[in-house]
């Protein structure tokens, strides 16, 4: 007869299952008695035997020494956990006299044993005091309280409820009273109450150890660019790795700024100084250097010459923007090259075309006025009468001609024919003054003519009717800037409106809006004036791609420039933060 043997052996196993789905099986490395003394689960989830799983057992006369489990369908990527969980109980008892049965207490002996391992597995993983512990120690958890969280007795040899780790009570305020376990804020640090107290001074009552803290703010970190050392020299000679100077101490005069061709972080960074005058543009990018601990000192440069290698550093040729503050000596400093676009292509000569051609009084003055818009104009031109001419000699007299016109006239009319015979005439809707001004009565259409004029007067706004115009030169305009306000909510850039945009951020969220952009193929953009952007959310829209792919973070008091252009009629938005933090 087979008999089982206890061996010193937990009665629980591990498999680890991987990506690859299979159905096992599983060895059960110890003997059992029965099928139900068997559990196994799928990750933490018992499973049903017969239903999620089978076993094979080796049989012996009374049980199985060990076997195996096999999964109803494939597994991966888990955990599978076997375990044996014998009944405690006995069934069975033994004579007060006569045979005894040795085979039967064997058995039970052994599942008693097993049991016992059960028991031994299971504190193996329970919380228990060390062996060292001294015997006054108790180890019994009190009765639950809400909110409340288990820690050790003044005494430490009991474990109590105590409170949680501190009750958090906003920023700091004097003439408040502190309890121990109070946690404030000041000065970005936290601090944590270990005496009660009326708070006073903060400084006063931390040095009388009040206070405890917990966390401390920590240093700012750099200005986002290149990272460079500022040299407060103006030669032009290589002032070491890492270095950035100038050709004057002078900010607004700077006209040459120099740059290793290393930052401080031992990068080279020459490829890429060099790309900076290759935009086909007049002025090639703009230069920003900021020092790092500290915005307000800052210079903007236009990158408008040539970038010229001097083996080991760069000289970039720069005009001035803008510049607050100073830099000093050593000091950390950032700089930001941003790229303008190359020139776009010449467009098509706008067109000139001649309307009408009116006779003036005598000794009045030539007059033209534009009847068309400023791509397609139309000019209409009024010619004063020459001087009477001395009078010729009398010709021969013509046959007698038929003339008829209408049954009254408007004074200074212009008259013309009616019909095609030549005999009779009409009012027009253009009148002459005595002053031998020109006025309109209806459209005035050139098209199809050509005009050369020196100069042209506009008394009235001028609609170019989104129509083409080319080779024009501007002095002394303008942009009319519309103002969003401050409402809070939606806020929508209608570029039919204009391209300078401004607006503040007071109240609540801001959710901008683009419309009517130009259409596609042609470069439209705007300027926007953002007072206080970080002291709201601002929402953009989905359609603005912006540097880096990230939306810039705004000022919470004062102003901030940014820029938006789209040559696909808005599909996508390019958006820039150009300056920052003006007052």
């Amino acid at each position: 007869m087979a008999e089982i043997i206890i061996a010193d052996a937990s009665p629980r196993v591990l498999y680890t299952v991987g990506s690859t789905p299979t159905t096992g099986p599983w060895s059960i490395p110890w003997p059992y008695y029965a099928s139900s003394d068997i559990l196994v689960y799928f990750d933490d989830t018992l499973k049903t035997i017969s239903t999620d799983y089978t076993i094979a057992g080796n049989a012996v006369d009374d049980g199985f020494s060990g076997g195996a489990i096999t999964a109803a369908s494939n597994q991966s990527n888990i955990v599978i956990t076997i375990k044996r969980d014998i009944p405690v109980a006995r069934t069975t008892d033994f004579p007060p006299s006569g045979v005894f049965n040795i085979a039967t207490l064997n058995k039970d002996l052994d599942r008693m044993y097993a049991v016992g391992q059960q028991l031994e597995e299971i504190l193996a993983r329970a919380l228990q005091l060390s062996v060292t512990s001294a015997a006054s120690i108790s180890g019994i958890l009190p009765e639950p309280e809400a909110n409340k969280v288990f820690g050790w007795n003044a005494a430490a040899t009991a474990i109590v409820n105590v409170s949680t780790v501190g009750n958090f009570q906003g920023a700091w305020e004097t003439s408040t009273a502190y309890i121990v376990n109070d946690i404030i804020t000041i000065n970005g640090n936290s601090y944590i109450c270990i005496t009660a107290n009326t708070s006073g001074v903060f400084t006063t009552d931390l040095a009388a150890e009040k206070w405890s803290i917990l966390s401390q703010k920590g240093n700012t970190g750099n200005v986002a660019g290149l990272e460079f050392a500022y040299e407060d020299t103006n030669t032009d000679t290589d002032q070491g790795a890492g270095k950035v100077w100038f050709d004057t101490d002078t900010l607004a005069n700077v006209a040459i700024v120099y740059v290793d061709d290393v930052d401080v972080n031992a990068v080279n960074i020459n490829s890429f100084v060099d790309t900076w005058d290759d935009s086909t543009a007049s002025i090639n990018g703009m230069l920003q250097i900021v020092e790092s601990s500290n915005n307000s000192n800052f210079a903007i440069y236009n990158v408008t010459g040539s970038v010229t290698s001097a083996s080991t550093y760069s000289k970039v040729a720069v005009t001035h923007v803008a510049s607050g503050g100073s830099f000093t000596d050593g000091s950390n400093v950032s700089l930001n090259f941003t790229r303008s676009g190359d020139d776009g292509a010449t467009g098509p000569a706008a067109t000139i075309a001649v309307g009408s051609v009116s006779t003036g009084g005598i000794g009045s003055s030539v007059t033209v006025a534009n009847a068309g818009s400023t791509s397609e104009a139309v000019f209409n031109f009024s010619i004063p009468v020459g001087a009477t001419g001395a009078t010729g000699s009398t010709g021969s007299q013509g046959p007698a001609g038929e003339m008829g016109g209408p049954s009254s006239s408007t004074d200074n009319a212009i008259a013309r024919f009616n019909g095609t015979s030549g005999s009779e005439v009409q009012n027009t809707g253009w009148t002459i003054s005595d002053g031998n001004a020109l006025a309109a009565g209806g459209v005035f259409d050139m098209s199809g003519h050509a005009i050369t004029l020196d100069a042209v007067t506009l008394s009235g706004a001028v609609t170019g009717a989104d129509q083409i115009v080319s080779a024009i030169n501007l002095k002394d305009y303008g942009e009319v800037t519309q103002d969003l306000g401050s409402a809070g909510g939606t806020r929508t850039v209608n570029l039919n409106n204009g391209n300078s945009v401004t607006a503040t951020v007071s109240a609540s969220a801001n959710t901008f809006v683009f419309s009517n952009p130009t259409a596609s193929d042609e470069l439209c953009g705007f300027t926007l004036g953002l007072t206080n952007g970080g002291s709201q959310t601002v929402n953009w829209p989905s359609t603005v791609d912006w540097t880096a792919a990230t939306a810039p973070t705004l000022t919470a008091l004062g102003v901030d420039w940014l820029v938006f252009w789209t040559v696909d009629g808005g599909t996508i938005w390019n958006g820039k933060l150009v300056g920052a933090a003006f007052a």
